[in-house]
């Protein structure tokens, strides 16, 4: 089962932490994208070398820094679900 969330980080207060007293645990949520790879499972990369990715909610692909992907008709590259 795919995770529904993605933890970015997390952090812990006081740290160091005293035995018995309260804590607080706080995480960030990040957005949760899907890389495209190849069969082998190594990532597909653009001409700098940076990963494609499907933007979480849609079926457009773009790439690390979230330009949408075109053909040579400047026609946006969707996906299949």
């Amino acid at each position: 089962m795919a995770a529904d969330i993605f933890i970015k980080s997390a952090g812990l207060s006081p740290n160091p932490v005293i035995a018995g007293a309260a804590v607080t645990i706080s995480v960030e949520i990040g957005d949760r994208v899907s890389a495209l790879a190849d069969h082998d499972g190594s990532l597909i990369t653009d001409t700098d070398g940076m990963g494609l990715w499907i933007p979480e909610g849609a079926l457009v692909l773009a790439d690390h820094d979230g330009v949408f992907l075109v053909d040579e008709g400047k026609n946006m590259i969707e996906s299949e679900e």
